[in-house]
């Protein structure tokens, strides 16, 4: 475990909003859990979201289950992905009006509004490809951007839920979001499990003693 001292009285002077990007198969769940893991040992209180709040259609966001095939579905059309965008931009800040003064003490999101830029497929987005990009700056500012990444080969090992050849675009669209992001950190996936978890506790604290 690392020596790391993250801790409520100490260290976290406001609620960090963290969120963890890349392909599947780089190994975010196994780092979510661990990181979340170190934080509530630390007696933080911590809340996991998948890429964004859900105020409506709860139902049916829930029926979709664990998703195995993330291009299956063909896209919206152009004007009801624009608007579909716009919608989750919405909901995420009424969300964070709701939440005001009673947010965890770290918010970390599974996917976050940056993946529709780098995979719209998954997403069913069928609008311009400049528009989630220029959206957004609009969306809520995470305050860490941890991107898991990965050789393609060695996230195929883990996962085959897309083609080799795609799996390779993502990794290439995520390293370019990392470098444009400069609250962005590119995390070395082929690590073993605890140094990716050291590492991303290490990037936490920094981040708190500002």
């Amino acid at each position: 475990m690392s020596d790391i001292q993250i801790t409520a009285e100490n260290s976290l002077q406001e609620p960090i909003l963290i969120c963890f990007l890349g392909p599947d198969g780089s190994g975010k769940s196994t780092a979510i859990e661990a990181v979340i893991e170190a934080l509530e040992a630390r007696q933080l209180s911590v809340s996991l979201r998948h890429l964004k709040p859900t105020l409506w259609g709860k139902q049916r966001v829930a029926a979709r289950g664990v998703v195995t095939d993330p291009h299956s579905i063909a896209p919206r059309g152009s004007f009801a992905s624009i608007a579909k965008l716009g919608a989750w931009i919405a909901e995420t800040w009424i969300d964070r009006w709701q939440a005001r003064g009673r947010r965890p003490d770290v918010e970390i999101f599974d996917r976050y509004f940056y993946d529709i830029e780098v995979d719209p497929r998954r997403y069913r987005y069928g609008g311009p490809a400049f528009a989630p990009k220029a959206l957004a700056p609009f969306v809520p500012r995470p305050d860490l951007v941890f991107i898991l990444d990965a050789p393609a080969e060695i996230i195929q090992q883990r996962k085959q839920e897309v083609t080799q050849a795609e799996t390779a675009r993502q990794v290439k669209g995520y390293r370019a979001l990392a470098e444009r992001m400069k609250q962005a950190h590119l995390i070395d996936a082929t690590l073993h499990p605890d140094r990716v978890r050291d590492t991303i506790l290490g990037l936490i604290e920094t981040e708190c003693r500002r």
